[in-house]
C-alpha cells in the first residue's frame, strides 16, 4: 500500500500582454523571488510506503526547479504556475520573441492559496548600437541591467564595425565587450552605461586600447 502526502500547492495565475495590450501566445513564464537571481522555487511530495511483507519506507520527491516551474502561455496568453513559494515576496518573469524580459509587480500568496490577476506587460523594446573603433573582427557584447549585479546577463555576438542589439527592454543598461575567438579584447572605456528608450536606438561607442 502506498500513501501519497501532498504538500500545499500554491498557485499563481495571470496573462502576458505585448506593448499594444494584446495577449502573447507561447511566452515563457516562471516565478522569481523578488530581489533574487531569478531561480524559481521547487515543491516536494513525501511518498510513504508501508511496505507490507517487504518492509516500509519513505521517499522525498521534488518537483519544480529551473525547468519544471516554467510554463508557456496558452492561446489566450494566460498562464498558471503551480507550487510556487508561499508567504514570500515574488514576481513573475516572462520572455517572448521580439522582447526582452518583463516582470510583474511583487506580491505574496499564502500557502495553498491561489493568486489571480498577476499580469505581465511588455513594453515596446528599444535597441543598442555597439561600435568599436579599430575593433577586432569578432567579439562578444555583454548587457546587464544597471543595479542588477546577480541577474543573468545578455550575451550577443559582435562582428564587423558594429552590431545592433534588438529587443532591449527600456531602462538603464551596462554594456561591456568580452573576448571572442580572436582572444582578449581591451577597450576604452571598459564599460558604458546607456539608457534605452522604447522604439529608439541607444549608442555605445568603444575604442581599442
Amino acid at each position: 500500500t502506498r500513501v501519497e502526502v501532498d504538500l500545499d500547492v500554491t498557485i499563481v495565475e495571470g496573462t502576458v500582454y505585448d506593448d499594444a495590450g494584446e495577449p502573447i501566445v507561447g511566452a515563457l513564464v516562471r516565478p522569481q523571488k523578488a530581489g533574487d537571481d531569478g531561480q524559481p522555487r521547487a515543491i516536494a511530495m513525501v511518498v510513504i510506503d508501508d511496505g507490507g511483507a517487504g518492509g516500509g519506507g519513505a521517499s522525498l520527491v521534488t518537483a519544480g526547479g529551473t525547468e519544471s516551474n516554467e510554463v508557456r502561455t496558452d492561446s489566450d496568453g494566460a498562464y498558471s504556475l503551480r507550487g510556487v513559494a508561499a508567504d514570500t515576496e515574488l514576481r513573475v518573469e516572462a520572455k517572448a520573441d521580439g522582447y526582452d524580459t518583463a516582470r510583474s509587480e511583487t506580491f505574496e500568496v499564502g500557502a495553498g492559496g491561489t493568486r489571480e490577476g498577476v499580469d505581465v506587460r511588455f513594453t515596446k523594446p528599444g535597441s543598442i548600437r555597439v561600435t568599436i573603433d579599430n575593433g577586432p573582427g569578432s567579439a562578444m557584447v555583454m548587457l546587464r541591467r544597471d543595479g542588477e549585479s546577480r541577474g543573468q546577463p545578455r550575451i550577443e555576438p559582435f562582428t564587423g564595425a558594429g552590431t545592433t542589439i534588438e529587443g532591449v527592454e527600456p531602462g538603464d543598461w551596462i554594456v561591456r565587450i568580452l573576448g571572442g575567438p580572436s582572444g582578449e579584447v581591451r577597450t576604452d572605456p571598459e564599460e558604458i552605461e546607456v539608457t534605452v528608450v522604447a522604439g529608439e536606438t541607444a549608442t555605445a561607442a568603444f575604442e581599442m586600447r
